[in-house]
């Protein structure tokens, strides 16, 4: 497996490029109810019926899932394949940013999210970002 990145994943508090804002308290519940480690893929595309993360689309691990300051972080660990190694390096020059793909339960007043679930947490050019 490549070198492992600390990398930042989601704000906490603050609106995001949808306009949602993450409470700590739903990231921290998010935390205590995810896998230890989440896979992910180049984008944020799904196909109806097809699994979240197919075996063949994974790029990259994230494990290590913390909140540092106001925001959720992650140790990010790159496939050892072509995308894997191209992802790293779009990482690199920032041209990429990882974002969670998301089971929003509950959104509350102001568009805060107060209840999540993380399926996976994909890699997504960074200007596009949400």
């Amino acid at each position: 497996m490549g070198t492992i990145y600390n990398e930042p994943i989601l704000a906490i508090g603050v609106p995001n490029r949808n306009g949602r804002v993450y409470a700590r308290h739903a990231v921290e519940n998010a935390l205590n109810n995810s896998a230890k480690t989440i896979s992910g893929k180049i984008g944020m595309e799904y196909e109806e019926g097809k699994p979240y993360n197919d075996a063949r689309e994974i790029t990259h691990w994230c494990s290590n899932l913390r909140i540092e300051g106001e925001q959720l972080v992650a140790d990010v660990r790159f496939k050892e394949n072509v995308e894997g190694r191209m992802l790293e390096s779009m990482v690199r020059k920032g041209a990429y940013v990882f974002r969670t793909a998301s089971l929003v339960h509950q959104i509350g007043e102001n568009a805060v999210v107060n209840s999540f679930t993380i399926i996976s947490i994909n890699a997504v050019i960074a200007v596009n970002a949400a």
